[in-house]
């Protein structure tokens, strides 16, 4: 019996020991934390007429949406003229688009798809409204396709059209994740019978017809690390480096799967150990001069000369990632959010008596040596025991 007990204890200081050195470790390796959750945000696409045709969907199409306002019908007379128009002896206007440059980056949506369009008509007249989308590759293939013929409508007067122009928000709850590469089309169908003409207004100011999807993938920051003047990555700066080594290179790995065309801004914010800013929103530099729009991902970086009385301890840099949905939510309702996202690095600034790991080997290997010591120990004592008892037994 008091064998056992001794076994029991040993195999116990064993687990404790390997469990103290995971906690250890864990808490030494640099510290990132991301506020990135998932939540589906309402990211809108603006529907466009394209200069140009561009190669989408396996054809030739001018009418595109995108994260821009970027309107090319200014006047109201402009936005009548390059309207979409049915005339009364035929039933329907059925108007296609579709998203360019293709999907950078896979995207998950779950939630209410909605598609806003500003219609009239020559007369008060019923309609149906009726919503296609459907996700097809580069080359055409149709990967999945969704009708809704009934979806929800909502204007001023309802599933009617009328001869001011109205805003109609046609909605459904779907839940669908893209791949990369691929492109969403949209179809839309207004049906007011062949008693009265009717219109569909678009990429104008004043008639904004946008599709709004349930994104969870959006731009973000997916990943922060810090760079020594050496260009050495390192969470670790010596506090006693002269003039031009005291500097913190900060890279943050940015990904948007729309496009790197749909970030607005990408800035940092630095706070020394007692959370005062030291910086704060200081623009990030492209690191890259890849003029591609289409680009899933893009390196921004800023450096921080830190002075030599900087405070020792632990600094974070916090980046925050700012999409065309984002600025253009400030223009209109004064904040950035829920369009933008956060991504938080620590590093820290030591003494002389505590330098960077600049050694040929980690801190944590000594720590990591006396704990594979310690196990060997608690093993071979316990063979030991194990033996002696089976001796004692024979």
């Amino acid at each position: 019996m008091k064998t056992n007990n001794i076994e029991s204890r040993i195999t116990a200081l064993s687990l404790t020991a390997l469990i103290m050195f995971t906690i250890v470790v864990c808490c030494m390796a640099p510290s990132a934390k991301s506020a990135y959750t998932a939540a589906a945000k309402p990211m809108e696409f603006y529907l466009h007429s394209s200069d140009t045709p561009v190669n989408v969907a396996g054809l030739q199409s001018k009418y595109v949406m995108n994260t821009t306002k970027s309107f090319m019908f200014l006047t109201q007379q402009d936005a009548y003229t390059n309207s979409f128009y049915k005339p009364a002896d035929q039933p329907k206007i059925t108007v296609d688009f579709y998203l360019y440059p293709n999907l950078a980056g896979p995207v998950n949506t779950s939630g209410l798809w909605q598609v806003s369009l500003w219609v009239n008509g020559s007369a008060y007249k019923p309609a149906r409204f009726s919503l296609y989308f459907q996700e097809t590759t580069v080359g055409g293939a149709t990967l999945w396709n969704e009708t809704a013929q009934d979806c929800a409508v909502t204007s001023p007067i309802g599933a009617y059209i009328d001869v001011p122009v109205y805003n109609y928000n046609l909605s459904t709850t779907l839940s669908h994740n893209f791949t990369a590469g691929t492109t969403l089309h949209v179809q839309a169908e207004v049906n007011t019978g062949a008693s009265a003409d009717a219109r569909i207004w678009y990429d104008s100011p004043l008639y904004p017809s946008k599709v709004i999807l349930p994104a969870q993938d959006y731009a973000r920051a997916i990943s922060i690390k810090t760079y020594s003047y050496e260009q050495s990555e390192t969470t670790l700066f010596r506090h006693d480096w002269n003039d031009s080594q005291r500097i913190v290179n900060i890279q943050a790995n940015v990904t948007d799967p729309f496009g790197i065309y749909d970030i607005y801004k990408v800035d940092a914010t630095i706070t020394d150990p007692s959370g005062n800013a030291i910086i704060s929103n200081a623009d990030m530099t492209e690191v890259s001069d890849e003029p591609w729009i289409g680009n899933y991902a893009e390196v921004y970086q800023l450096d921080w000369a830190y002075p030599p009385n900087a405070t020792l301890g632990d600094y974070n840099v916090v980046v925050t990632v700012i999409d065309n949905n984002g600025y253009y939510h400030k223009i209109d309702a004064g904040s950035y959010s829920p369009f933008k996202e956060e991504n938080v690095q620590t590093f820290t600034i030591g003494s002389p008596a505590n330098p960077p790991q600049t050694a040929w080997y980690p801190l944590w290997l000594p720590l990591l040596l006396a704990v594979i010591a310690a196990v060997i120990v608690a093993v071979v004592a316990y063979s030991f025991l194990h033996r002696k008892r089976n001796l004692s037994q024979s």
